[in-house]
């Protein structure tokens, strides 16, 4: 993670037809770095970890709060982070593939960290180690996540490049200057995958607390993991 304070990158992002924003290649660098959602998805699910490991070893009084703010933590991102996995896998792998480029800056061990073994951690938590829940009753969390990171990304729009650059967005669905409804479409479509991968780890959890199902031995949750990992990673081309 601290590597993403001193790494430095030029990010160009295209914008769609009818876009009123220009294109222009600008620098992200230090704490810029956590401004990808990629970042924030596995920040959090740090966060998240750290939380649960200092009630597990710490904690001698129950803590409601604490308790709380660290399951509303990994049900953010746990699902988040399948996302994150999902669309490297079957969008941006092989479109990079078939544009003829090179998919070595997704081979690097730590874009596959934050991108690919993100998810495997999160499903390992809850299949192989702590079994942290994530509920239907936690189920705001999922569109209130997005949310929060959709008004982040207008309020820092201006934060990239000079004023007379105009706006900037690092994902071309931000961008507010498209003719008609098509931002806002785009919004809703996105807040509704928010909550698909919601729903599929929560039922995934289901899945695993079904000993009818799955059982309730080591290997078959092992076997869980490796599925689970193979149907949304992705390490070579």
């Amino acid at each position: 993670m601290l590597s993403l304070f001193v790494c430095s990158t030029v990010h160009i992002t295209t914008y769609s037809a009818g876009s009123k924003l220009l294109t222009v290649p600008f620098t992200i660098a230090g704490f810029k770095n956590h401004y990808y959602f990629t970042n924030w998805t596995w920040n959090l699910l740090n966060l998240s970890f750290f939380l649960n490991g200092y009630l597990a070893l710490y904690s001698d009084e129950k803590n409601e709060w604490l308790m709380r703010i660290a399951i509303v933590t990994f049900a953010s991102s746990a699902p988040s982070n399948m996302l994150v996995s999902s669309i490297i896998k079957y969008v941006i792998w092989d479109q990079i593939r078939k544009q003829g480029g090179n998919t070595k800056n997704l081979q690097r061990s730590s874009t596959l960290i934050h991108h690919t073994i993100n998810s495997i951690l999160a499903i390992s938590e809850v299949a192989l180690l702590g079994g942290i829940p994530v509920r239907m009753q936690e189920f705001s969390v999922a569109p209130l996540y997005g949310l929060v990171y959709i008004l982040f990304a207008w309020m820092t729009r201006h934060s990239y490049t000079e004023a007379k650059h105009g706006p900037q967005f690092l994902y071309f669905f931000f961008d507010t200057t498209l003719p008609g409804y098509t931002t806002s479409v785009s919004m809703i479509c996105l807040l509704f995958v928010f909550i698909l991968f919601y729903v599929s780890f929560c039922l995934m959890n289901l899945v695993l607390q079904d000993w009818w199902i799955l059982g309730n031995g080591l290997g078959s949750h092992l076997v869980f993991v490796v599925l689970c990992s193979t149907l949304l990673c992705r390490f070579r081309d």
